[in-house]
């Protein structure tokens, strides 16, 4: 599955936006960083995306999974892919 990292070593975090369906924007990427959504919630796991600030992706009702010591999450993204 396809993932998004809650809190990252750069503190990057994805606030979850009010509204009828679960989306989440990426805060706290660090000027010409990205936030990386994977193909597999692992840090060797394929890079498909590369998110900067404010992006707005789409939450996915899929358990989150623990990987890494990193919390993941399967989302949508805008490109309609999931990660």
């Amino acid at each position: 599955s396809f993932v998004w990292m809650e809190d990252l070593v750069s503190s990057v975090q994805l606030e979850r936006s009010p509204g009828r369906a679960p989306f989440y924007r990426v805060t706290g990427v660090g000027a010409g960083d990205c936030l990386n959504i994977r193909e597999s919630p692992s840090l060797t796991g394929r890079v498909i995306a590369c998110l900067a600030d404010d992006v707005l992706v789409g939450g996915m009702e899929v358990p989150m999974q623990t990987a890494n010591g990193i919390e993941w999450r399967y989302v949508s993204l805008p490109d309609k892919r999931s990660g």
